[in-house]
């Protein structure tokens, strides 16, 4: 799926509004959306506009009344019996990976787009743009470790800026933890390298009240 990526992301602050504005309102509230396939485009929108909310929501109705029982994608047909078309079940696949990990620009992010309702969990072996592998484990919405394979150096990893400490261990040792500037509100990014496989482990601050 072509979202523009690159603009998007240079008029971030200018297109969130609108562009969010315009899905919950002309698509969703209008109640043009019928077709799972439809739902799966928003939640691939809501993925790359950093809308969790709006994931949620897409989500819930993906999984909910246009899933059978064995969550395969079904396609309303008014009057007739609704009808498998695969095509809710790839989108919405594609939606749920991008709502964990992202790649594009030269910029891996974890957790970008996390539903409020993921409070925990961790997911392996996602493959992004680049050739890069990804394994995160996240607890109370706040990653927790990362194992990143990456296929080459130079990449900017962008994490949620919760103020936990990262340790960073690369192929060759321990490595300093230097930010990078250009991380949009509430992130931050941290620049890898050397290709080959990292580990970034995060520890909350002494009294963090959530300790």
């Amino acid at each position: 799926m072509d979202h523009r990526q690159q603009r998007v992301e240079r008029h971030r602050i200018e297109l969130d509004g609108p562009a969010t504005r315009f899905v919950d309102r002309f698509l969703i509230g209008n109640g043009t959306l019928g077709a799972a396939l439809d739902i799966a485009w928003v939640l691939c929108l809501a993925a790359r506009l950093r809308d969790p909310g709006l994931a949620s929501e897409a989500l819930d109705t993906l999984l909910g009344p246009l899933s059978s029982a064995s969550l395969l994608d079904l396609h309303p047909m008014g009057d007739l019996d609704d009808v498998f078309q695969i095509d809710g079940n790839l989108g919405g696949t594609a939606g749920v990976v991008e709502l964990l990990v992202q790649g594009h620009g030269g910029v891996l992010s974890l957790l970008p787009t996390l539903p409020t309702e993921w409070s925990a969990g961790r997911f392996r072996g996602f493959r992004v743009r680049g050739g890069h592998v990804a394994d995160v484990e996240w607890s109370r919405h706040r990653p927790v470790a990362a194992t990143l394979l990456l296929a080459a150096g130079g990449v900017l990893v962008e994490l949620p800026d919760d103020g936990s400490m990262i340790t960073i261990t690369g192929p060759g040792g321990v490595l300093p933890t230097r930010l990078e500037d250009g991380a949009p509100a509430g992130r931050r990014r941290i620049r890898l390298d050397e290709p080959g496989v990292h580990r970034l482990e995060f520890a909350r601050p002494p009294g963090d009240p959530e300790d």
